[in-house]
């Protein structure tokens, strides 16, 4: 059994849904951070609980600096809750940091896994202590701790109206006729990845038995491209699902909250190799997808 931590999130809830497809209704179950107490009625008895995937986010960027301690006294936490739960004898954790948020910006691109790390915002000082406790905690227990270090994710289930993810957003904004502020005019340089190359990213990983130490990857598409190579690839799905917009809903300011632009382009060749992965899921048809997503909610909203 695969336990989702984390189940109502963009990534969680992708995860569920991707899992749908290839697995058993008893071969995973999703839980709900804030319902923490369904984790009782699980028998971590078992032996069949393979995997842990945490899911858990947060938009940390936005707190002070001295909110950041917090959050992480209670992820840890509840980390703690969930394997001292489990009794088997083999089991893999599966967490989610960050890439672009974590490594130093550099002109030395990609950044590898073994890259200087200098978070550059709360998210990524978090997400680094996170990852220290992760490998500091488990080093000797029989664990396996797989830390994922993601490059940008991007699909369907984002909350766009929100403001998650530059794509959706983006997405969101013109298929409603709103103003998008663009950061660095536009040259800020990315590396996204589609959440259902995530998913089976992480489905590689359950169900197999590992080595108990720890696990660190890059996941990424491996291509890193401008703010404004994604705006034209947006104008071109839009216009070939025929609905036109302006290029003056685009705003360009060199204003950003950051000192420095997220240049997150990450080398993901060691999971490639590991567990013989490759993202299939181009800009082109992932857009699409998030695209054909919106209408449907817009004209659900509508009827």
């Amino acid at each position: 059994m695969i336990i989702i931590i984390g189940k109502d999130g963009f990534i969680g809830s992708s995860i569920v849904n991707y899992f749908r497809n290839f697995l058993k209704p008893d071969q995973y179950i999703g839980i709900n951070r804030h319902n923490f107490e369904l984790l009782d009625r699980i028998d971590f008895s078992r032996d069949n609980i393979s995997t842990v995937i945490y899911c858990v986010g947060n938009r940390l960027q936005y707190y002070k600096n001295d909110e950041i301690f917090y959050h992480v006294e209670n992820e840890m936490n509840l980390i703690s809750q969930t394997i001292s739960r489990i009794k088997c004898k083999k089991i893999n954790i599966i967490y989610f940091s960050s890439a672009g948020t974590l490594y130093k910006q550099t002109d030395f691109l990609p950044s590898l896994e073994h890259s200087i790390i200098e978070p550059h915002n709360n998210y990524g000082l978090y997400k680094v202590k996170i990852e220290n406790y992760l490998l500091r905690t488990f080093v000797e227990k029989n664990i396996s701790v797989f830390i994922l270090r993601v490059s940008n994710v991007y699909g369907p289930f984002q909350k766009s109206n929100l403001g998650q993810g530059l794509i959706s957003t983006l997405v969101y904004n013109l298929l409603n006729n709103k103003q998008s502020i663009i950061r660095y005019e536009g040259k800020e340089m990315r590396d996204y990845i589609y959440v259902d190359d995530l998913c089976s990213a992480v489905l590689s990983i359950a169900f197999k038995s590992h080595s108990s130490r720890n696990h660190l990857y890059n996941i990424s598409k491996g291509d890193s491209v401008s703010t404004n190579f994604i705006i034209d690839k947006i104008f071109e799905v839009l216009n070939s699902h025929a609905i036109y917009r302006e290029r003056n809903l685009i705003t360009y300011t060199k204003l950003s909250m950051y000192d420095l632009p997220t240049n997150s382009y990450i080398d993901s060749s060691k999971f490639r190799l590991k567990f013989d992965w490759t993202p299939k899921i181009d800009l082109d048809n992932g857009i699409a997808k998030v695209l054909e997503n919106q209408v449907k909610i817009k004209l659900d909203e509508q009827t």
